[in-house]
């Protein structure tokens, strides 16, 4: 089952603010990554699943980054 970023995010009791500044990134761009989750990079997303406490394929990012996903799960 996958999740939205603001949806793991609200489920972590965290604000968009707090989310920004763990990544080291700035509110708006945060606001964007939640408006357009394709454009997160990877490295970005495996942030956020760990601070969200979730799997990566369990991040609604995007056709391309799921596949990226299950393909990186079946190297390791």
């Amino acid at each position: 089952m996958q999740i939205t970023l603001k949806a793991a995010r609200t489920n972590k009791g965290m604000t968009q603010m707090q989310v920004a500044e763990y990544l080291g990134v700035s509110y708006g761009s945060y606001q964007r990554f939640e408006a357009n989750p394709g454009r997160v990079y990877l490295y970005r997303a495996k942030a956020l699943a760990e601070l969200f406490g979730i799997k990566l394929e369990d991040i609604s990012l995007g056709d391309s980054y799921s596949h990226a996903a299950a393909r990186a799960k079946k190297a390791l």
